[in-house]
């Protein structure tokens, strides 16, 4: 099966009639996959040899081909591999490599995969339950830029129900994606573009609002445009930088084709929220334990119809309200005091008072009263 995959795009070439200058036609040895270390830790991190114990995972440990590594709840890691792809695993995901081509498997959760090229032959090879994703380089003859062989994608797999895993494709990269499902059906997926696959069916193509996507969404920072990507690819080693720098131009060729576009052309279309809540406003929009990778995302779908028109509530005019007094108070009326009388007194006269005092009258001596 190796062999198969590994010789397709060298038949292509020579059909084609031409070989790229400085690209070889197969697998080289530098781009085989044997090896990853464990880049970044953050928080409950395992590695899972293969058929060994799980056991913690620590900053330089070194995956064999089929070790995986496992992130708990709020917990990230960041695996390196020899031939400079790199893979950012979000919270509650088991991630894993395979030997020989890059292949590449993500079990549950949530993963982005960075794979830098330089020759056609080198195709990438992402797995999940129930299918695969497959690099497909440019077959359109002639010179093909280097940032068109740069693979750069999301995953999301919500493995909850092993009998039908629901799984989330973002293409980021200016490379085209061949997505088989668990049927043998297959579907290609451009730059910019995503889809669903529930129960084994495809759902429509969607657009993703990149510049929402690398705004809100940290395992994809360092992708897209802006004083924030630019820092965050500086803070980093030098061996992630070279990684960055060949596949950043692809990514941004994506983004910036995506803003050529009219505004008018695309509408929301759901809310990603790995934590399991808000993701109401479409029914293909999925869910996992994952916790923070898409916890504010918001993708965008092309408008083809317009949407019907949403029946308002009836209005019901509110009645006045009602007004209270406020509490009054009986006015106090103060106790009566009876008046009072004042005594009676003599009116006071200015002058010389007179006081006429009767005298008893003596019939025998008439006497004249006395003034005095």
């Amino acid at each position: 099966m190796d062999m198969q995959f590994r010789k397709l795009p060298f038949v292509a070439i020579c059909l084609l009639g031409f070989v790229i200058p400085g690209m070889v036609p197969t697998l080289a040895q530098s781009d085989l996959l044997r090896r990853g270390e464990v880049y970044k830790v953050v928080n409950t991190v395992q590695l899972l040899p293969n058929n060994r114990p799980a056991r913690k995972a620590s900053l330089r440990d070194v995956l064999a081909p089929r070790d995986a590594v496992k992130t708990g709840t709020q917990s990230r890691s960041e695996l390196l591999f020899n031939e400079g792809s790199l893979a950012r695993i979000g919270s509650n995901s088991i991630f894993r490599f395979t030997p020989g081509m890059r292949s590449f498997y993500l079990r549950h959760g949530t993963a982005l995969i960075l794979s830098p090229s330089q020759s056609i032959a080198a195709a990438t090879q992402v797995e999940f339950p129930g299918g695969t994703v497959a690099t497909l380089p440019p077959s359109d003859g002639g010179a093909v830029s280097p940032d068109r062989l740069q693979m750069a994608m999301m995953m999301v797999v919500d493995g909850s129900n092993p009998e039908n895993p629901k799984v989330q494709i973002l293409a980021l990269a200016d490379i085209d994606l061949k997505i088989t499902n668990i049927k043998g059906e297959t579907i290609i997926l451009k730059g910019g573009e995503m889809l669903m696959i529930n129960n084994g069916t495809f759902s429509p193509i969607t657009t993703i609002n990149l510049k929402l996507l690398y705004q809100s969404t940290e395992l994809a920072v360092g992708l897209g445009d802006g004083d924030r990507h630019n820092q965050a690819i500086a803070a980093e080693a030098l061996e992630i930088q070279k990684t960055f720098n060949l596949i950043r131009p692809s990514t941004l060729a994506v983004l910036r084709r995506q803003e050529a576009v009219a505004k008018s052309q695309i509408e929301g279309l759901c809310t990603l929220n790995a934590r399991g809540s808000a993701s109401t406003l479409a029914t293909n929009c999925i869910t996992t334990t994952t916790d923070d990778p898409l916890a504010t995302y918001q993708n965008n779908r092309d408008v083809t119809t317009d949407p019907p028109p949403r029946e308002q509530p009836p209005v019901i005019d509110q009645p006045p309200p009602i007004e209270v007094p406020p509490p009054t108070t009986p006015p106090t009326t103060p106790p009566t005091t009876p008046p009072t009388t004042p005594p009676t007194n003599n009116p006071t006269t200015n002058g010389t008072v007179i006081l006429v005092q009767p005298q008893p009258t003596n019939n025998n001596n008439n006497q004249t009263p006395v003034i005095r």
